[in-house]
């Protein structure tokens, strides 16, 4: 069972694109994050 689908997000911040053509599933009791391209931890960006 799903809990997240998203097909083709994209977020922008003013003219600066943030997220572009995300696509991803996530199952129900998965544990799902994400890395920046420094190796940060975005935890806003999860939700359960």
């Amino acid at each position: 069972m799903l809990a997240i689908e998203t097909n083709k997000l994209t977020k922008y911040y003013g003219e600066y694109v943030g997220i572009k053509d995300v696509s991803l599933e996530i199952e129900k009791g998965e544990v799902f994050g994400f890395i920046g391209p420094n190796y940060v931890y975005a935890k806003k960006n999860i939700a359960g």
